[in-house]
């Protein structure tokens, strides 16, 4: 079993903060002149490709260039599977990146224990090289708290191949655990789906009774209308 839950980043520095933003901007205007170059087949659609040949990106590592082309390549290859299946006469539109979302890996992202008063901390190796004799990436450190939905997989591992979302508000991670053993012994019962009584089990048990007069009333309003909404609201409230 896989899920996922997001972190705030605003518990980092505005420095930190700003660092991501330009990692953002600069990810992005390298993964649209990659799709541009890929649309107008200057450059090669495949899944892997050699950092000697990504020679449009300035001053990246290999690993970010590596990424950007994996990216881009995915975001073509998607659009030109629905253009097949589709078979349709329209000209497909070239991909225009509005909201970005970077997968890191292990190569990118460390996830550390803490010793403070957050939960957890996330090493990220930006592209930016420090200023000093030594050509060493920048690396930044954010700090995570966990909330009401994360709680939920406390006894959840993280994945093994470690991958992060990134947006510029959130840091995803993702957990998993073993899918639990189905059962084999116990009772069983048949359940049903009413119109009047949303559900019968076979041991004669209703759940989530009169629903007939729900229906009557959402009838009588009139379509579209602030108190037929309302109904339809009243309707999802009794079945959740």
């Amino acid at each position: 079993m896989i899920r996922s839950a997001k972190y705030s980043l605003r518990f980092a520095t505005i420095k930190k903060r700003r660092l991501l933003e330009e990692t953002f901007k600069l990810y992005k205007n390298y993964l649209q002149k990659t799709i541009n170059l890929m649309w107008e087949r200057k450059i090669p659609v495949k899944k892997f490709v050699s950092t000697k040949d990504i020679d449009w990106m300035d001053n990246l590592g290999g690993q970010y260039k590596q990424l950007i082309y994996k990216h881009a390549s995915q975001i073509v290859r998607s659009v030109r599977r629905k253009k097949k299946k589709k078979k349709s006469k329209f000209k497909m539109k070239k991909p225009e990146i509005k909201n970005l979302t970077i997968c890191f890996d292990e190569k990118f992202v460390e996830i550390l224990p803490s010793n403070n008063s957050f939960d957890r901390w996330i090493k990220i190796r930006l592209p930016f090289i420090k200023e000093g004799r030594k050509r060493e990436r920048i690396e930044i450190f954010i700090p995570l708290k966990e909330h009401k939905h994360s709680l939920k997989f406390k006894n959840w591992n993280l994945k093994k191949t470690i991958a992060i979302n990134l947006d510029k508000n959130w840091i995803g991670l993702i957990f998993e655990k073993k899918e639990p053993m189905p059962k084999e012994e116990g009772k069983i019962i048949g359940i049903d789906m009413g119109y009047k009584n949303l559900l019968i089990t076979s041991e004669g048990q209703f759940i989530g009774k009169d629903f007939d007069k729900i229906y009557e009333k959402i009838a009588r309003k009139k379509q579209g209308s602030k108190a037929f909404k309302r109904a339809l609201i009243e309707r999802d409230n009794k079945i959740n």
